[in-house]
């Protein structure tokens, strides 16, 4: 694949491994490169060896949490776009007011997708 044929990346940020697995393969179908961490923390080192465009991040997670991981990216890679997983409203209230898009759970495929072909629509313009 010559680099002009890239897949876009998404890093996805899953602590449940039969999650992460269903929504990588989910993202892969629709023409995404998908990288997976299992926290934050993994996440955001995975960032500083190679940055991503879009991260998809579940909120509650052990080490660093998604709010922690959203604040740390808006500071340290202030063009990446982050997505905010949760059933929590309140999570996702203020994943919103960090700058965070934001998806309630369950996940719906189509909707996720959707918000995932969005966020890299409006890196565009």
């Amino acid at each position: 694949m010559s680099p002009s044929q890239a897949k876009e990346q998404v890093l996805l940020v899953v602590t449940e491994p039969c999650v992460s697995d269903f929504l990588a393969k989910c993202i892969a179908r629709n023409g995404y490169e998908v990288i997976t961490t299992e926290n934050g923390l993994e996440a955001l080192m995975c960032c500083c060896n190679q940055p991503v465009p879009v991260i998809v991040t579940d909120m509650n997670m052990p080490v660093m949490d998604g709010l922690e991981l959203i604040t740390t990216v808006k500071n340290q890679f202030p063009l990446t776009k982050v997505i905010a997983m949760s059933s929590d409203d309140m999570l996702l209230e203020k994943a919103s007011e960090l700058g965070a898009s934001i998806i309630q759970k369950p996940i719906r495929q189509n909707e996720l997708i959707a918000l995932i072909q969005n966020t890299f629509t409006s890196e565009l313009d």
